[in-house]
């Protein structure tokens, strides 16, 4: 695992002024517009911990996933280096975006509106599931055909989203007051807490179902 690692790191190195591209548009976008500070913060984590999935594309560029696989690890440790890249990526991400939001955004830490301890942490979860759904997509339908799968999922939530809206609005459900009544009667520790552990859980799942997939392909 430590040479995957290290095969890793050294790409998110070599294409690192993309990152720093996208850390300083986030900026801007935090500096332009206050309200915006929570978006720009959450856009760098996920961006970030997308990075550390991107690793798979360089792995299959000229043919090189046969000769990764023929090494003398196995299946299994090739697909824990992606999580543990795209964690540790989606940490940086955190911590340069608490950095930013303390510094530069002033955004409260514990008290006033969107503080940081409580937010942060549900767009790091957020972050890690985002590649908890990539990662096994993209070992399991490849380069090309990964990318139709990711918009067909895009467009599945904007579908859900929308009928569920619909229904909402068909039986006169007022989902600001649904969300104020959470928000009052739902402590924030354990709103947090509840992400996590979501969190947690599809990982797993999505690691279990990634490893399956790997084993059964063919190079």
């Amino acid at each position: 695992m430590k040479g995957f690692l290290k095969k890793d790191l050294a790409l998110l190195y070599n294409t690192g002024k993309v990152y720093l591209a996208v850390i300083a548009m986030g900026i801007v976008l935090g500096l332009v517009n206050k309200e915006m500070r929570s978006f720009s913060s959450s856009f760098i984590m996920i961006m970030l911990a997308l990075a550390g999935a991107s690793t798979l594309s360089y792995d299959d560029f000229e043919n090189g996933m046969p000769f990764l696989i023929s090494l003398p690890v196995s299946k299994k440790t090739y697909i824990k280096e992606k999580y543990l890249i795209c964690f540790l990526s989606g940490a940086v991400g955190l911590v340069i975006a608490a950095v930013l939001g303390s510094v530069i955004f002033k955004m409260p830490l514990i008290h006033g509106e969107e503080p940081m301890l409580f937010v942060f942490p549900v767009y790091f979860a957020i972050a890690e599931i985002m590649t908890a759904v990539m990662i096994p997509t993209r070992i399991k339908f490849g380069p090309e055909k990964s990318r139709i799968v990711g918009m067909g999922f895009v467009v599945a939530i904007f579908l859900a989203s929308f009928c569920i809206g619909y229904l909402f609005k068909l039986f006169s459900v007022d989902i600001d007051a649904l969300i104020r009544d959470a928000q009052e009667n739902i402590p924030k520790l354990a709103l947090v807490l509840g992400v996590m552990v979501f969190c947690m859980v599809i990982m797993l799942i999505s690691y279990t179902f990634s490893v399956k997939a790997l084993e059964k392909k063919e190079f």
